[in-house]
């Protein structure tokens, strides 16, 4: 009886399984509404936002300091970037706080496992395009490219 239980409920679970989709981004695809827009974030959190997130989301690896960490990434990419957010996981270590490095952001977005900080619009966002294209053009010019 268990195993003709089982036999009939298969295709039901199976459908489930198939329905369910890991989608760590989508509170941050929320977030965006389809705005082409360009933040930043440590390796850890960025790296499964960047590779699920929507077409429209770019996202470039920063150390603590806001400066590029060139750790598996296209630097062609930082190129005349005009990031404006922050994403904050959970588990990120930050030696100086966000806020006292860039101001406070014009809104905060809880997700599960982070959070957005959005500058658009404020003084941090000029920082962030300072701080993070700068130092992507340094390393660039360093590695000869």
């Amino acid at each position: 009886g268990v195993l003709l239980a089982g036999i009939a409920t298969a295709p039901s679970t199976a459908r489930a399984v198939a329905q369910a989709r890991y989608d760590p981004a989508a509170c941050l695809d929320r977030w965006a509404d389809g705005r082409d827009v360009v933040g930043v974030g440590q390796f850890w959190t960025v790296r499964p936002l960047a590779a699920y997130a929507s077409t429209n989301v770019q996202l470039l690896q920063v150390r603590d300091t806001f400066q590029t960490y060139p750790w598996l990434v296209d630097l062609g990419a930082y190129r005349d970037a005009t990031p404006t957010f922050v994403v904050i996981g959970s588990g990120d270590v930050w030696t100086t706080a966000v806020e006292d490095s860039l101001g406070p952001p014009a809104t905060i977005t809880h997700c599960t496992g982070f959070d957005v900080y959005d500058y658009a619009g404020t003084s941090g966002a000029a920082v962030l395009q300072r701080d993070v294209v700068d130092s992507a053009d340094a390393i660039r010019r360093e590695r000869g490219f």
